[in-house]
């Protein structure tokens, strides 16, 4: 399986607790800076951490409008900006991101990547605020866009109980928080409590910054400068992996009921594999010959073969060392597909796979890998990951890693793998009373 080589992001150094990185590529026409800004996911500080995005975007002190705000990324060429809030494992992060046309491209040899990434530094540093706070009628407006949001979380009824499963299966840990927080706490802030959200964001958590395209060594040492003369005091780098159990605990049910046409089955499963061990090349193809793509044991067995599910696949949650299962399926049949899903698992555990099952696996991870290398924001996204959890590898170290995976080696990880929670969103007119 052969490709050209992927951009490796080249370690500039860490300023104010600020980690730089230069991802070098002629490839993409456009030019990025990402600022990943860090901090422990909590249910008292995750509503607050998540409005600061959104009011980043709504001007600066230069530009304080939305509309003035774009009128100056127009002028860039066409820049873009965009912020939002994520988590991984149990950290919450704040992503800002401007790309534009690389310098080469303009026409009149304006300084494209000086100027946006300057702007970028002041939506960050340099909101509007109003004696010392966010305006109230701007938190206001994105408050209730957050609100929004979270009440919106049960409209899309496959990732509703995907939500519920973290929930359930994570019950007291840190990854059962929402990126988001919760509505009670989001309608309780206030603009000031925000700001000073805001204000501990940029003043103490640590942060990942990504220059990646085409653009001047001098203008990202300028911005690396910048960055240096800020009053920052740090708190030590807290990301990386996750440490889990190896308590094998009793299977749990849970059941919701609600208003759906179908029902939505979710199992969540503890892999005991650390995303910074060895074996977690293994473990992505086993994820991929069980559930993630259409050649999948999943996929074959529970949808084409028995015509249970709407859908049947497995994703891996790296950052936490979790596995889940997810499938579509009328009620009358739960405990159909339940089965025949174990079935498949246990079929892994003991190295049931045919050959035209692996074999289509490498090939399905080999084709994702190449579409992380033709997207920017992927590389980018794909190496601020390995970076949090203190991997070094590239793209192509990795790829090679998994194309040189054997079935000795998936079935090793299969057999630490164990089924933790079962959730399932049932409709209302058949509701099964015994929570399984």
């Amino acid at each position: 399986m052969s490709r050209k080589p992927c951009a490796d992001a080249e370690s500039l150094g860490t300023v104010n607790g600020i980690r730089f990185f230069r991802i070098r590529s002629d490839k993409f026409k456009t030019a990025r800076t990402d600022i990943f800004i860090t901090d422990p996911l909590t249910a008292e500080t995750a509503s607050a951490n998540a409005l600061v995005p959104s009011l980043l975007k709504r001007g600066c002190e230069g530009y304080p409008t939305s509309r003035l705000l774009e009128l100056r990324l127009e002028d860039l060429y066409g820049a873009s900006f965009d912020s939002q809030v994520m988590k991984k494992g149990e950290t919450q992060v704040i992503h800002l991101s401007v790309a534009h046309v690389a310098d080469r491209y303009a026409s009149g040899g304006e300084p494209l990547f000086a100027d946006t990434s300057a702007l970028l530094t002041e939506l960050l540093t340099r909101p509007v605020l109003v004696e010392g706070c966010f305006r109230r009628e701007v938190f206001a407006q994105e408050r209730e866009n957050l609100l929004d949001a979270i009440r919106s979380r049960v409209n899309d009824k496959i990732r509703y109980a995907s939500l519920r499963c973290v929930e359930e299966m994570c019950r007291g840990e840190a990854f059962a928080v929402h990126a988001e927080g919760s509505e009670s706490d989001a309608a309780a802030l206030d603009a000031c409590q925000v700001t000073v959200a805001w204000e501990k964001l940029i003043r103490t958590c640590p942060a990942y910054i990504y220059f990646s395209g085409e653009m001047p060594d001098s203008d990202v040492q300028s911005r690396m400068d910048g960055f240096a003369s800020m009053k920052r005091f740090p708190t030590a780098v807290h990301s990386g992996p996750v440490p889990e159990s190896d308590e094998q605990r009793s299977v749990r049910y849970v059941s919701d009921v609600m208003e759906v046409n179908q029902g939505k089955l979710c199992m969540g499963l503890r892999t005991h594999v650390r995303p910074d061990s060895p074996d977690w090349p293994a473990l992505m193809v086993y994820n991929g010959i069980l559930g993630g793509d259409l050649h999948s044991k999943l996929f074959q067995n529970v949808r084409e073969k028995a015509s249970l599910a709407y859908y049947a696949s497995s994703r891996l949650e790296r950052h936490k060392g979790l596995m889940f299962i997810n499938s579509g399926i009328e009620s009358a049949n739960r405990e159909k597909a339940e089965t025949i899903i174990l079935e498949q698992l246990a079929d892994m555990h003991r190295g049931a796979v045919t050959t035209d099952e692996f074999d289509a696996t490498l090939r399905s991870l080999d084709t994702s890998f190449k579409a992380t290398q033709d997207s920017q924001p992927g590389i980018v996204e794909f190496h601020f990951g390995q970076h949090m959890l203190g991997v070094e590898e590239s793209l192509d170290t990795l790829a090679e890693k998994v194309s040189r995976v054997t079935m000795a080696d998936v079935v090793r990880v299969a057999q630490r793998v164990a089924l933790d929670t079962v959730y399932f969103l049932q409709p209302a007119d058949n509701a099964d009373s015994t929570g399984k």
